[in-house]
């Protein structure tokens, strides 16, 4: 008999309903409960206390549009930092990119790495490559002792009311900028813009990023599995202004990478503001 079971980022918002077959993998860890679900129709899903990380039949649109965007405004990156990130699947990422000198990972739970060996290979592949190191730090706690180091920093955390909630706050922007060359570039996940419990976080982030960085933009995507299917992340430069970037810039950075969603087009038409998102923010003009 076929079992449903329903996820959701926040437990009183609709999420997404799957049909699982069984329960691969569960674990409490110091920090949370990690579960990987076998499904019908989205292969392997991963949760983190019960909430839908990623499937496999979608995860590319969220991994894609965390890494290449600015792997391509940045015209030469050649130092990486992740925070969080512990299923590898955006270090896989930066790692296509050849000139990378130097790709860290800094995850508070070390069972989310030990997880993704048994289960997601491909992306653990991504250990082999002598030029990956892995932390297991708190990444609020590792960054505000990291100066002027990394051209970029990629944040991939989990939602704001879970063990990630230190990443969300001023504090935690000041160090990101200062453990940023003077021509670094900062990303990190921003919810989806048409769930309303995050309107004033998405305002603060703003805000508190606009106050540090020259340029700061939110980018805008699909993400089926998450709630509202549309999602967001927003994008902190200190020198180069995105709209600047051609689609030739970006076309002979990832023509042979074989990505499934994001391209040049994708990325000009991520950058676009759409009418309600002005209306929520206020904000006519992100840059």
């Amino acid at each position: 008999m076929k079992r449903y079971y329903q996820f959701s980022d926040i437990n009183k918002y609709d999420g997404n309903f799957y049909d699982i077959i069984e329960e691969l993998y569960y674990k409490e860890s110091r920090f949370q409960k990690i579960s990987v679900l076998k499904s019908y129709s989205h292969g392997l899903i991963l949760t983190l206390d019960d909430i839908v990380q990623f499937t496999e039949k979608d995860e590319f649109f969220y991994h894609e549009m965390m890494s290449h965007p600015v792997m391509c405004i940045h015209p030469e990156p050649k130092d990486i930092l992740i925070v969080g990130g512990g299923d590898l699947a955006i270090l896989s990422h930066i790692l296509k990119y050849e000139n990378i000198k130097s790709a860290t990972l800094c995850e508070i739970d070390e069972e989310v790495v030990e997880m993704t060996k048994r289960f997601f290979p491909d992306f653990a592949k991504s250990l082999k490559d002598n030029r990956a190191k892995i932390i297991i730090d708190d990444g609020f706690k590792f960054l505000a002792n990291q100066k002027n180091k990394y051209d970029i920093v990629i944040v991939d955390s989990t939602d704001p009311e879970t063990i990630a909630n230190d990443l969300f706050v001023t504090d935690f922007y000041e160090s990101a900028f200062n453990s940023l060359k003077d021509d670094g570039i900062f990303i990190a996940q921003s919810e989806s813009p048409l769930l309303s419990c995050y309107k004033s976080i998405r305002k603060s982030i703003y805000k508190n990023l606009k106050s540090l960085f020259n340029f700061v933009n939110f980018i805008y995507y699909p993400m089926p599995c998450y709630p509202t299917g549309y999602f967001s992340s927003v994008i902190a430069s200190k020198k180069y202004n995105p709209d600047e970037v051609t689609k030739d810039d970006i076309n002979k950075k990832i023509k042979d990478f074989k990505l499934k969603y994001f391209n040049e087009d994708i990325y000009f038409s991520s950058l676009t503001i759409p009418n309600f998102e002005k209306e929520i923010t206020n904000i006519n003009d992100y840059n």
